[in-house]
C-alpha cells in the first residue's frame, strides 16, 4: 500500500471540495485556512438568528452572490457572553437587523 504524504493527502480534498456541488462547514469553518481559498457563491445561513453578525460574515465574504438565512428570529438570540461586546451591539444577529430594517421575511406554514 503506497502511502500519501499529508501535502497529497491536501490536495486531493481539496479537489474534492471543489468539484463538490454542496459544501457544509460552520460559519466559522468557512473561514478556516483549508478553505481559505475556495469561493462561495451562494451561501445557506442555518440558525441564522442565533448567529452574531460577525460570524456570517465570514461565508459572505466568501464570494457570495445569493444569500439566505434560515431560522426564526422570535426565538433564541445570539449567545453573547461579553457585557461590552453585547453593549456594543453584537447581541442583535444579523437576521434580525435586516428584519428591522424591512428586508422582508418568507415564513414557512
Amino acid at each position: 500500500r503506497k502511502r500519501v504524504s499529508k501535502e497529497e493527502q491536501y490536495l486531493q480534498m481539496m479537489d474534492l471540495v471543489r468539484k463538490a456541488d454542496v459544501v457544509c462547514a460552520t460559519a466559522s469553518g468557512a473561514g478556516s485556512e483549508f478553505l481559505d481559498r475556495i469561493q462561495f457563491p451562494g451561501v445557506l445561513v442555518d440558525e441564522a438568528a442565533q448567529a452574531t453578525e460577525p460570524a456570517i460574515l465570514v461565508p459572505l465574504c466568501k464570494g457570495a452572490r445569493q444569500v439566505a438565512l434560515v431560522g426564526d428570529h422570535k426565538q433564541l438570540p445570539p449567545t453573547v457572553v461579553s457585557q461590552d461586546a453585547a453593549q456594543g451591539g453584537l447581541s442583535m444577529s444579523m437576521f434580525d437587523r435586516l428584519v428591522s430594517q424591512g428586508v422582508e421575511v418568507h415564513t414557512l406554514d
